[in-house]
């Protein structure tokens, strides 16, 4: 940004934008003004109208060095209709020196106001509204919301800092709600209501731990505060406002992770169960993740519902949650089969018609949340925005091989994925319906076209497939690895130096651990492939998990714990990271897709015996007794994925 005077957006600045979308960036280590007056140092946008900011990742960003600073994230000023959600706002700051605000995120309006920002589902993580020396008090380590009519759910605000209101600060906030947020160990109050709102600000079903106050009420000010899990704060609630404080709600929250951002609450949490009665409205419909609230019988408290476990009659332990899925398979009645569930697979709808969804085979599905999933097939890629009332069949660049297939989808978010298939196919989007050919390094242009069969992603710059290349339908492995840039080779061919073998799934944990399985020549089947530094180096690791056979699919659910599917209804899992594997039959005459969400909790989906439709789709809670789901009219299956299950 410039060296003075009176800056904006020192990575993106927006003027006068209308039905304009930022999404999925990666914003980093930007700054509006070094010694002078700066807003916004990852994005500013200015008179903006029905927007969006999505998706992205903004870390280690500045307003302004020695200065006037705010918005050190992102800086909203005089909009109207905005979207920020999803994004990760986290280490940035509204000024190093000087009178800073709004640490993460900043909505003012100035002369005409700023009506009716939505802020959902965004991680606001150790933002600072300044660092040193502040000319007046800082205030909104990680927000400052002051806007006519405002939205603000499902949002993490953690270990965020400013003299005033570490966490949310909302100065001429009209009719504000602030529903179904957790905040936790942000400096000073969690939130303050200040004394220039003049309608009542209303604040339910929030989780607040461990601050000096947990939300402060200004003199002259109005808060409706309802439903509230209160721990650990020196005071909970205060202030000289007007406050109406109802349903308190105390005990732990049970976070899972804390010291690594992972907020989710888990057994024994008291934030279980203890939301408005009401349900849906006032929580909104999905949560963080996208999971459908509420699971249980009353909504919870916070961000995140819990994913736990019922006890059922008659003394049975049954994992239940109302898992929402989709599963794939070939072509019946003219067109792909796409099934749908809500209920973990207890019941299954099939969606689309000849209409929206091709007369041909569909491969694989990566679920994202409730309402966006990707689906391929020969070639074609399918997505849904809503759930899986319509889906839409997305162009593809126009230079693809003759002849190609699409064998494998990844999506991390709803613009971010990639597809996979044969003959060197690398398809990636970041806006969630412009594809492009990807590039590739020296290393993967080799003398035969590479057949892909498996992708899976950490994040948007650590992805992997895997294939094969050769004649035949062995071939010689490859793996391939996709930074951010282009893809390169990792060392599959040192692993399987004289194998004819052809790699088949992939799974990556995070950006270290990544598992993949395959097919082999059958007097020396190999076993689990995995790496634990990004693909550095690889190794084959314990005895082959299905002797004899092809191994289709894998997912890595943590570090030790991992499922695999095969051919002849094999599906095995490992709890010692394939040291031992312990086996399932499932009536099938191979097993091509498997998704879990622990050591306990899995589906698989293949073919009938003998490749003979009706194809079966098979579920376990307890990892040894599975049931086994079939109807006459379901063709044969090739691919499942469940939203916040691994797959």
């Amino acid at each position: 940004g410039p060296r003075a005077g009176n800056s904006f957006g020192g990575g993106i600045d927006g003027q006068r934008l209308w039905d304009t979308s930022l999404t999925g960036n990666a914003i980093t280590g930007n700054v509006a003004c070094q010694t002078g007056i700066g807003w916004g140092g990852g994005i500013s946008i200015w008179a903006g109208e029905d927007s969006v900011v999505a998706d992205n990742t903004l870390t280690d960003n500045a307003g302004s060095l020695s200065g006037l600073g705010g918005g050190g994230g992102v800086f909203l000023r005089n909009t109207v209709g905005m979207l920020v959600q999803h994004n990760r706002i986290q280490g940035n700051r509204g000024t190093g020196e000087g009178d800073g605000s709004g640490g993460g995120l900043r909505v003012e309006g100035q002369g005409p106001y700023s009506f009716d920002t939505t802020v959902d589902a965004n991680l606001f993580l150790d933002n600072r509204a300044c660092v040193t020396n502040p000319s007046e008090p800082s205030i909104g380590g990680a927000c400052v919301v002051g806007t006519d009519g405002f939205t603000f759910t499902n949002n993490v605000l953690a270990g965020n800092s400013a003299d005033l209101a570490g966490g949310l600060y909302l100065p001429f906030a009209q009719g504000g709600v602030v529903t179904n947020n957790t905040l936790a160990g942000n400096s000073d109050a969690a939130i303050l209501v200040d004394q220039w709102n003049i309608t009542p600000i209303t604040l339910t079903n929030n989780i607040v731990v461990s601050h000096t106050v947990g939300i402060s009420v200004t003199e002259g000010a109005t808060a409706t505060v309802r439903y509230t899990l209160w721990h650990g704060n020196d005071t909970d609630i205060g202030g000289g406002g007007v406050i109406s404080h109802t349903h308190p709600v105390t005990g732990v929250p049970a976070f899972k992770n804390p010291a690594a951002g992972d907020y989710h609450i888990g057994v024994g949490s008291a934030a279980v169960n203890a939301g408005d009665p009401a349900g849906v409205p006032p929580a909104p419909p999905v949560d963080r993740d996208g999971v459908a609230r509420p699971q249980g019988l009353a909504v919870d408290l916070g961000a995140y519902e819990w994913r736990g476990h019922w006890w059922y009659l008659p003394l049975m332990f049954k994992s239940w949650r109302a898992y929402v899925g989709w599963a794939v398979g070939d072509s019946a009645d003219g067109y792909g089969t796409i099934l749908h569930t809500t209920d973990g697979g207890a019941s299954w709808v099939r969606q689309g018609s000849p209409a929206d969804i091709p007369n041909t085979a569909l491969n694989e599905v990566s679920a994202v949340d409730n309402q966006n999933a990707w689906v391929v097939g020969a070639q074609v890629i399918l997505r849904t925005r809503d759930g899986g009332q319509t889906w839409e069949t997305q162009t593809l660049p126009a230079d693809l091989p003759t002849g190609f297939e699409l064998m494998s989808v990844k999506a991390i978010d709803r613009n971010t994925a990639w597809v996979v298939g044969t003959l060197d196919v690398l398809l990636g989007t970041t806006d969630g319906q412009t594809w492009n050919i990807m590039p590739r390094s020296a290393d993967l242009h080799l003398a035969l076209p590479v057949h892909y069969s498996g992708v899976d992603a950490a994040d948007a710059t650590h992805v992997w497939a895997v294939g094969s290349f050769g004649p035949g339908d062995r071939g010689n492995p490859v793996i391939a690895f996709y930074d951010g840039t282009q893809w390169r080779r990792q060392g599959a061919g040192a692993i399987l130096s004289g194998h004819s073998a052809a790699l088949i799934g992939v799974s990556a944990l995070n950006q270290d651990t990544v598992w993949a399985v395959g097919g082999a020549d059958m007097t020396t089947p190999f076993p689990l492939v995995k790496t634990t530094d990004g693909g550095a180096t690889w190794q084959q690791v314990g005895p082959p998990a299905i002797p004899g056979m092809d191994t289709n699919r894998v997912v890595v659910v943590t570090a030790d714990v991992g499922w695999v599917s095969g051919d002849d209804g094999n599906v095995v899992y490992t709890t010692d990271a394939g040291a031992t594997w312990y086996h399932v039959n499932v009536p099938s005459a191979f097993l091509f897709g498997v998704t879990a969400t622990d050591d306990k909790t899995a589906w698989v989906v293949g073919p009938g015996l003998g490749v003979t439709p009706p194809g079966i789709i098979a579920h376990t809670s307890d990892a040894q007794h599975w049931e086994v789901q079939s109807d006459p009219s379901w063709p044969n299956m090739n691919g499942i994925s469940f939203v916040g299950a691994r797959r």
